[in-house]
């Protein structure tokens, strides 16, 4: 089961995966928690990011997670709120055990991490269960993610938009939930996103 959290504040998606396996929490964004917490109690919870930006990253001290899942290059992000821009958002570093931060490549299960630099140097993509991929801030229905933050680069996001091209013509049902904006399919994204075209 896959429900998706608005964030109001800056219309982020959140995404709770719930299978065999536990819950996972993906990008717990700005008041994500409180709706995390309705929904599912004190249960505990792993939390996947797509990358260390604040927008992304708001609420991970609010909820009880066993990991949090986050690629080597945006693990600082988590710990400096320069880094990942909670500054800017008014808030100091992260309350977290610096112990529950994991190498997003050991999750396992029905997970596949693809790391798509650009957007940040950890940013990455999440396949579940060959079906459905969790973009970040990599690509959305008709854009990608912006590379001019802190970080990004418009020649490793090119880089990861080729590999993604290449995911989506292999499996144009491929179903794709991002950072923001409303979800959508392989399909869809390489007839309509005019970086795919």
């Amino acid at each position: 089961m896959i429900r998706i959290i608005l964030s109001d504040r800056m219309e982020e998606n959140c995404y709770l995966v719930e299978d065999e396996n536990g819950i996972v929490v993906i990008d717990p964004g700005i008041g994500a928690a409180d709706r995390i917490i309705d929904l599912v109690g004190d249960t505990k919870l792993s939390i996947l990011i797509t990358h260390g930006h604040a927008d992304h990253i708001f609420d991970i001290d609010r909820l009880k997670g066993d990991n949090i899942f986050v690629h080597p290059l945006d693990r600082e992000r988590l710990l400096d709120a320069e880094k990942s821009l909670l500054n800017f958002f008014g808030r100091g570093p992260l309350k977290i055990d610096e112990s529950t931060i994991v190498d997003c490549s050991q999750i396992g299960g029905k997970w596949r991490v693809l790391h798509t630099p650009g957007h940040t140097p950890g940013s990455c993509c999440y396949l579940y269960d060959d079906r459905i991929l969790f973009t970040g801030d990599t690509v959305f229905m008709q854009s990608v993610g912006r590379t001019d933050l802190p970080g990004g680069s418009e020649e490793t996001m090119i880089g990861s938009l080729h590999l993604l091209k290449e995911i989506f013509e292999n499996g144009p049902d491929l179903k794709v939930f991002p950072g923001h904006g409303p979800g959508t399919d392989a399909r869809e994204i390489l007839t309509d996103n005019p970086f795919f075209i």
